[in-house]
């Protein structure tokens, strides 16, 4: 028989077989086991090449190989399952195979949520967190500071008490979403869904909103010559600003209007950490006195601008507000955890 040197092993094996067994299929077998072998030689044990040249079966004798991978007995590299194991895809469908999870069709039904981990630099209040409520159907989204990830249970209650047709949270596999107190409080009608472990993706519009907010807030304070404690701040305003921006996910509504089916008003949108020059309430002045006082523009209220007094340290809430925003605040200053006035 002529066959390359590479198949010496079949030829021997052939030669030492029974005439009964020298068939066509059997030889064309053991060719296409050699050809295996060898695609797979640097994961194979040589010693299962051996095998092929014995007078009997590879079958028979297989249970004496030993993986190179997994470094067990029975078979080869070529057929481990540990070996074999990838991750499935995310995109086109579930593990289950059912296809891609649906979207709802109504506003507040279920939420996407993820806490960002922590950051090093505390906010005026100490929190080192913030965790982001995305509703599903219009992508609006709240963000809540947290100083502790075991907050994150009281403020959850919160959102799904002041919005009751909450019946769906998607979240990750942390403990803060899946024991105690908010688990209690979920059983009562609320399904929660956490992704399993160690796959981020299957939480991706939390974990996306994450990374945008951070990514925002973080050119805000740059821009703004701020300190890195004012974070918290950005962060809130970079979620305003996205809830009233369009969003292609949505076909280029913007979440505001999907969620209150109207248009937000754009005309208050301001410069984040610009000079702002609040009125002064005529009992608090005299009647030489300035009648406006500088301040910096932190964020946004629902009943007005969120202002920081960099005299006094204090952050109070004032509609009656003009603005310079071609002038930003300075850092040159030493801050101190400010007090709120309304």
């Amino acid at each position: 028989m002529s066959l390359p040197k590479e198949y010496e092993s079949v030829k021997v094996a052939l030669e030492n077989q029974p005439n009964v067994n020298l068939t066509l299929e059997f030889a064309t077998q053991r060719l296409i086991d050699s050809e295996a072998l060898m695609n797979d030689s640097k994961f194979v044990d040589k010693s299962s090449i051996k095998y092929l040249s014995d007078n009997v079966t590879f079958a028979a004798k297989h249970k004496k190989l030993t993986c190179n991978f997994c470094s067990k007995k029975g078979h080869t590299s070529t057929f481990c399952r540990l070996k074999a194991s990838k991750c499935f895809s995310f995109v086109c469908a579930t593990p289950v195979g059912k296809g891609p999870r649906g979207k709802e069709t109504v506003p507040m039904v279920m939420i996407h949520t993820d806490i960002c981990r922590p950051i090093v630099t505390k906010t005026f209040a100490g929190e080192q967190y913030f965790m982001t409520l995305i509703d599903d159907y219009s992508r609006f989204t709240e963000v809540r500071l947290l100083k502790r990830k075991s907050d994150a249970a009281s403020e959850l209650k919160n959102f799904c008490q002041l919005n009751p047709s909450v019946k769906k949270i998607r979240c990750d596999n942390g403990k803060e979403y899946v024991d105690g107190e908010f688990l209690k409080f979920a059983n009562a009608g609320i399904e929660i869904d956490p992704s399993p472990p160690y796959t981020p993706r299957l939480n991706g519009v939390a974990e996306r909103a994450d990374r945008s907010l951070l990514e925002k807030g973080r050119a805000m304070i740059f821009q703004s010559n701020l300190p890195k404690n004012f974070w918290g701040f950005a962060v809130l305003t970079a979620a305003y600003i996205n809830n009233r921006m369009p969003d292609t996910s949505i076909d280029c509504h913007t979440p505001y209007y999907l969620k209150y089916n109207t248009h937000a008003d754009l005309k208050n949108l301001r410069v984040f950490g610009c000079d702002a020059y609040t009125l002064i309430p005529n009992s608090q002045r005299k009647k030489l006195d300035d009648k406006c006082k500088k301040m910096i523009f932190i964020g946004y209220s629902s009943m007005g601008y969120r202002l920081l007094d960099p005299t006094t340290k204090r952050i109070i809430i004032s509609k009656n507000v003009k603005f310079n925003e071609e002038k930003k605040s300075s850092n040159d200053f030493n801050y101190v955890s400010p007090n709120i006035d309304g």
